[in-house]
């Protein structure tokens, strides 16, 4: 099974995060354990108390089956899950303190959510870039008047600095 380091799952009322640490999860635990929390990819500010179930402590009997989360086969490697959202009629509320924002995130649950959505190779929080702009909230996807449609959201994250284009650019001045 291909895995990413960062992906989302949900059961149509939660929303996970899922890290997979390259080194392992015992760091990351005594990280959570001394310090109280954690950042992954510069972007995903976690707790103690986003923390649901890691490979040592997994997943209760009944929890998120919709989700695919409850049968061990799905986790080939160490692994970590944290609740980063909940449910809002057809969206999930993002809890604004996992993007380190004062600002409501509102992620329609039809969203094709990967991390490439909140942080760049850089690592570059592309929710805190959107939050400089002061918008009330950010909504992406889904019907609501303020929202931005997915498929701009993605024209806007190409937009973002990857570490490809940074070094093409830097050895090419003129090439993106």
């Amino acid at each position: 099974m291909t895995t990413t380091a960062v992906e989302f799952v949900h059961d149509g009322a939660q929303l996970i995060l899922v890290y997979r640490p390259r080194d392992g999860a015992d760091w990351v635990l005594r990280k959570l354990q001394d310090k109280g929390k954690i950042v992954i990819k510069g972007t995903f500010h976690l707790s103690n108390g986003h923390l649901t179930a890691h490979d040592q402590r997994p997943f209760e009997e009944d929890d998120f089956p919709d989700a695919g989360l409850g049968s061990p086969d799905y986790f080939d490697d160490p692994w970590l899950a944290f609740k980063v959202g909940g449910s809002e009629g057809d969206y999930f509320r993002l809890d604004p303190t996992v993007m380190n924002i004062d600002i409501p995130i509102l992620l329609s649950k039809d969203a094709p959510l990967t991390w490439r959505w909140f942080s760049t190779d850089r690592p570059v929080s592309i929710m805190a870039v959107i939050a400089e702009l002061k918008p009330n909230r950010i909504v992406i996807g889904g019907s609501e008047p303020d929202a931005i449609p997915f498929n701009e959201y993605e024209e806007l994250i190409d937009q973002f600095p990857t570490l490809n284009r940074f070094g093409v650019r830097t050895a090419h001045p003129g090439r993106a």
